[in-house]
């Protein structure tokens, strides 16, 4: 068994609120005009060039905050076949009508019905 030395333990109620104190200051220097976070979830949305240049601060920071981008469950969402940064390579691209946050369908298909299910 390994004891924490620092920091809250596990299933410290405090835990999330210092998690989220601590990533504050990175997010608020965040460019892209939709920056929404949910402890270590994140959602940019905007020009192709913020949200990359965004990623690329995210990434900088790695070292120093032990957050990594898991682009394997990253997806960048957008219409047609718009040039793609290299900050996107592994990210996985989604049609907006196959696209949910949070549960959420984030456009209609053309009958008026969400065309894709949830992720649960």
């Amino acid at each position: 068994m390994l004891l924490s030395q620092e920091g809250p333990h596990q299933g410290d109620p405090l835990g999330p609120l210092l998690f989220c104190v601590s990533i504050h200051p990175d997010l608020l220097r965040l460019q892209s005009e939709l920056v929404g976070g949910f402890m270590d979830d994140l959602t940019l949305g905007g020009p192709t060039d913020q949200v990359a240049a965004d990623i690329d601060y995210i990434r900088d920071k790695e070292q120093r905050t032990g957050l990594r981008i898991n682009a394997s469950k990253s997806e960048i969402i957008c219409r047609g076949s718009t040039p793609r940064p290299v900050q996107f390579d592994a990210f996985i691209y989604l049609a907006p009508d196959e696209a949910y946050l949070l549960g959420a369908p984030l456009s209609q298909a053309k009958d008026g019905h969400s065309s894709g299910q949830p992720l649960h």
